[in-house]
């Protein structure tokens, strides 16, 4: 992770445009607050991070992240969830649940290589066993149902896998306005690969919701990303 440096203060003109929201890829640096936390900063979000629960299912969410979901749903009332990397489901109940809260009506899907550990049985979210990397063999097979999901659709990779070729895919379905979030892009082999697929490809970075809680605070750098 490249942070800022001490002397460059926390709102450093070189990094934020005060009168830009949407902004493209390239106007936006690796840096994040997190180094004007004392060192243990990180470890210490991330052992919390794992071990974070829903309804004893493991969520993996941190907490600036689980708040600024909340804000996003409230603005774009998503109808369809797509969610790549399911685990224990407990990232998609969670999901549901404060959707529900909203009384916002939303299809959740959420695909993963393995669904053997997940033990959710809600009626708005459908496990799909899914290996990323034959996605287009995937989307082939099952075009009406991508074609057929309600708008707006939100996007969210939390599997870090084949990110050029899934989103690149999944993105013949989306509407400009529509959202894709790419997790954990404070690792810098993740956000290097949120780079490749954004080559040449009509998204912004929703600096809105990347610097919520300050620049680039939570674990997901740069990756607010809406179709444009």
């Amino acid at each position: 992770m490249k942070y800022l440096p001490k002397n460059e203060g926390l709102l450093s003109d070189k990094f934020i445009s005060n009168d830009e929201r949407f902004v493209p890829i390239n106007k936006r640096q690796f840096v994040s607050y997190h180094h004007d936390f004392p060192p243990n900063y990180i470890p210490i979000i991330r052992k919390g991070k794992m071990e974070f629960k829903w309804k004893n299912l493991s969520c993996q969410k941190d907490p600036m992240t689980l708040a600024t979901y909340q804000q996003l749903f409230q603005k774009i009332k998503p109808k369809t969830i797509l969610e790549f990397g399911t685990l224990e489901g407990g990232s998609g109940l969670w999901m549901n649940d404060i959707l529900t809260c909203l009384g916002i009506e939303t299809k959740i899907y959420t695909f993963d290589i393995n669904n053997n550990n997940i033990s959710i049985e809600n009626s708005n979210i459908t496990t799909i066993t899914l290996d990323v990397y034959n996605i287009k063999e995937y989307v082939k097979n099952n075009f009406e149902l991508f074609n057929s999901l309600l708008h707006p659709i939100l996007v969210i990779d939390d599997c870090h896998t084949n990110i050029v070729e899934l989103f690149s895919e999944i993105d013949t379905f989306l509407l400009p306005g529509e959202y894709l979030i790419i997790e954990d892009t404070h690792v810098k082999n993740n956000h290097e690969q949120m780079l490749d697929f954004l080559q040449n490809k009509n998204y912004l970075v929703d600096t809105y919701y990347c610097d919520f809680w300050g620049l680039n605070n939570s674990c997901n750098v740069n990756s607010y990303l809406i179709k444009s």
